[in-house]
């Protein structure tokens, strides 16, 4: 509950906004108070707001101390205004796994430089002859190195153009994004047992550590934090749909 002006208000009524880069509020008129926030700036309180522009009360919390002031934006439909000033975050934002999929893009951009930086291909390409002569049903095909990189620079570019949509949490790249990450850590758990074992087949012998490996914790880590976002947006996903 807050008093202002003989008037008792219910904390619902109150807009709540974070202030701790101490971003002053603007004065709606000259009357200030000289006080010393805590936030590392002087508060600046104004009353009466102009009958022209409407006007709401905003809780602001500055380390701990709060305070309730007018402030012009925080009525209905201006919260973004506030928002992109600094002074706090919308409540109740929507869950997404744009982040996580921008991590992961850009891990797996890293991997690629790694693979052909360090002599991935030859190795790829000897392990699946080895392995189609002891699997015949074995799919995986060989490539030449031109087309090879070209169609991993291309399949990074798609993914990155995607990202956008994992910001808004759509739900049709939901099941692209849970078989994305899980490419990529099958394909980073592949290179550190690469380098574990010494070898990628029984008669396929590399030296440690195993080409692209430098960049396989970034894909273990960006394909477990996309999982976890992917988990955590489901609910918004599920009522959006």
């Amino acid at each position: 509950m807050g008093e202002e002006a003989g008037w008792t208000l219910h904390r619902s009524q109150l807009t709540k906004i974070d202030c701790d880069d101490g971003y002053p509020l603007p004065s709606i008129n000259r009357t200030e108070s000289g006080r010393r926030s805590p936030c590392g700036s002087p508060a600046r309180v104004s009353f009466p707001a102009p009958a022209y522009r409407p006007v709401s009360l905003v809780q602001v919390v500055c380390q701990g101390f709060e305070w309730v002031v007018w402030h012009p934006l925080a009525r209905e439909g201006k919260w973004s205004r506030i928002q992109r000033m600094g002074l706090g975050s919308e409540p109740g934002r929507q869950e997404n796994f744009g982040l996580a999929w921008l991590v992961l893009c850009l891990a797996f951009c890293a991997h690629v430089a790694d693979e052909a930086l360090t002599g991935f291909l030859p190795v790829y390409n000897a392990t699946v002859l080895v392995m189609r002569r002891q699997y015949e049903w074995f799919p995986m095909p060989t490539f030449e190195y031109r087309d090879w990189l070209t169609g991993l620079i291309v399949a990074n570019i798609v993914f990155l153009l995607l990202t956008p949509f994992a910001f808004r949490n759509a739900w049709w790249l939901r099941p692209v994004a849970y078989f994305f990450a899980t490419v990529h850590l099958l394909n980073g758990m592949g290179h550190t047992l690469a380098t574990i074992f010494g070898r990628t087949a029984s008669s396929i012998h590399i030296s440690r550590p195993a080409p692209g490996f430098y960049s396989s914790p970034l894909l273990l880590a960006g394909s477990i934090y996309l999982f976890m976002r992917l988990r955590a947006s489901a609910r918004e996903s599920t009522v959006k749909s």
